[in-house]
């Protein structure tokens, strides 16, 4: 599974683990008997660590892993085409940071204020953790039915960058943006950076199941691939293009997605990051 996946099953975690106290819950594959040992439960009090199991002591799975995700219809999908199950709402995660992630987080932040000090006069009018790049590195080839497109993301950066702090957190694929912060780290104290910030922007994935596990506004890039409400957060402002065809779920590269993509513009982008950057989420 990925990170959002992964953040995902957290919720699950802790609501099994509220009904067996006494018991070690675990994430993974039910069948199997294999428990998933991630960088995302680090630190969270309703995940054991399956390196570290009390062999006295009853095991509870959550029952997540590549062949079980519960977002997907495993009866009519098809080696060519996901099919998503209607039923399914998602629910925020939990991410518990150690002190050195807070901290390098923190220090990011002050870099990044530095940086925007650097060539702006003005204060800035809040900052955004963009994650551009999602395509590059899904191996996948319905990830690319996830591309929003470089050059608008281009564009969006350079009229944002005028009123915002922009952070990129960088890994080996990312794609890069001239004239904002990039800071490369891993996906952890990425998620601790965004927990400083007013606002996440980007498309469907990690990052946009941590932004809800932080109860941070999002607005997050779809398509026409999978729809919100299956995967995303009603708190979010969800950016789907439902035409015919929508939702396809195609594993390959599809024309329909890209044009979902291409229906969304630089100005949808910007006007919804407008609209939620102030945003308060209680959850």
């Amino acid at each position: 599974m990925g990170f959002g996946d992964e953040i995902m099953a957290t919720y699950y975690a802790k609501i099994e683990k509220q009904k067996y106290p006494d018991r070690q819950v675990v994430v993974g594959n039910y069948k199997t008997k294999q428990a998933l040992d991630s960088i995302i439960f680090f630190n969270n009090p309703n995940i054991s660590d399956p390196k570290k199991l009390d062999e006295r002591r009853i095991v509870h799975f959550v029952d997540h892993n590549n062949t079980n995700r519960p977002y997907i219809d495993w009866q009519k999908t098809t080696k060519h085409k996901y099919y998503w199950n209607f039923n399914h709402r998602s629910m925020p995660g939990e991410l518990y940071f150690e002190k050195q992630e807070i901290s390098e987080a923190k220090n990011a932040i002050t870099e990044a204020a530095v940086f925007w000090k650097s060539s702006n006069t003005a204060e800035h009018k809040g900052i955004i953790l963009i994650e551009s790049s999602k395509v590059a590195k899904v191996k996948s080839k319905c990830g690319e039915n996830q591309n929003w497109g470089l050059e608008k993301w281009n564009k969006t950066i350079e009229i944002l960058r005028k009123n915002y702090i922009i952070i990129n957190t960088v890994h080996n694929n990312s794609f890069s943006h001239r004239d904002i912060f990039s800071y490369d780290c891993s996906f952890r104290v990425a998620c601790a950076i965004m927990k400083y910030c007013n606002l996440y922007l980007g498309p469907e994935g990690g990052f946009a199941h941590a932004a809800a596990a932080l109860s941070k506004p999002g607005v997050v890039i779809y398509g026409g691939w999978i729809p919100p409400q299956v995967i995303g957060y009603d708190f979010h402002e969800n950016l789907y293009v439902d035409i015919e065809g929508s939702p396809c779920g195609i594993r390959d590269k599809c024309d329909h997605c890209k044009k979902c993509m291409d229906l969304i513009t630089v100005d949808n982008v910007i006007n919804a990051v407008e609209r939620n950057i102030n945003k308060k989420i209680n959850y």
